[in-house]
């Protein structure tokens, strides 16, 4: 079982290859626990558990209107993208945004004879790194982007700023196969510059690139879940 979707979808093939069967995924973080379990029917999706707590989901093109109505487990539909609001039933009572989007993919899971909304993970809703306004690159995107240039990481995270002028997009990554910053830099930034537009157009305007890279330790990632108690959040922005 695996518990970072986008990276787990982008080596699916890998991963089943390597372990002989499709991996499975759940979704829990700090505030929720773990509050799904894993779909067997359908490999990273999985089943929000009614008896962990109170589910929520607000459709995304409303949310993003500011429409506050939301749905039920059994009001969301296959195809549809919902941001998801929980209200813990076994610690605190406490009503929290996830700021997080999942797609329904499925009403059902057959094999655990299961009747329940079967959802994958479809992004972080607050994640997206605007550089100097001329493009929004995501999570989703630099994962394609470290796939396709072949480099194995155990994690990684972003964020923006500004220096010299100049607005940059750091990357603070944990490899899997010793390279340089500036090989898994000038990578990156190959990528982006093929398949995105909007970063072509500022590389080019500018004439600069706008990625940089910093390479972490080993267990780096591994010793800050550690400090969380056991629990499975996304790492902050920088550490």
């Amino acid at each position: 079982m695996l518990l970072d979707d986008l990276v787990t979808r982008a080596y699916k093939d890998e991963i089943t290859e390597f372990a002989g069967i499709p991996p499975k995924s759940s979704y829990a973080s700090t505030e929720t626990p773990a509050c799904s379990i894993p779909s067997i029917q359908y490999p990273l999706g999985f089943i929000f558990d009614p008896r962990r707590g109170v589910f929520e989901f607000s459709p995304l093109e409303k949310d993003e209107k500011g429409d506050e109505k939301t749905l039920g487990l059994e009001d969301v539909q296959v195809g549809e993208k919902y941001r998801l609001y929980f209200t813990d039933l076994i610690g605190e009572l406490t009503r929290y945004d996830t700021a997080v989007s999942f797609k329904c993919i499925a009403k059902g899971d057959n094999i655990l004879f299961s009747d329940f909304p079967v959802f994958e993970y479809h992004s972080r809703l607050d994640k997206a790194i605007s550089l100097s306004n001329y493009t929004r690159i995501t999570e989703d995107e630099l994962i394609t982007a470290f796939k396709n240039a072949g480099i194995q990481f155990m994690d990684f995270t972003a964020k923006a700023d500004r220096e010299g002028g100049y607005e940059y997009l750091h990357l603070y990554v944990e490899l899997l196969a010793k390279k340089s910053p500036k090989e898994v830099e000038n990578a990156i930034h190959q990528q982006l510059y093929a398949n995105d537009g909007d970063y072509k157009m500022l590389a080019d305007f500018f004439d600069y690139v706008p990625v940089k890279v910093n390479l972490l330790l080993k267990g780096t990632v591994a010793k800050f879940l550690e400090q969380k108690a056991g629990a499975f959040p996304k790492w902050p922005e920088w550490i």
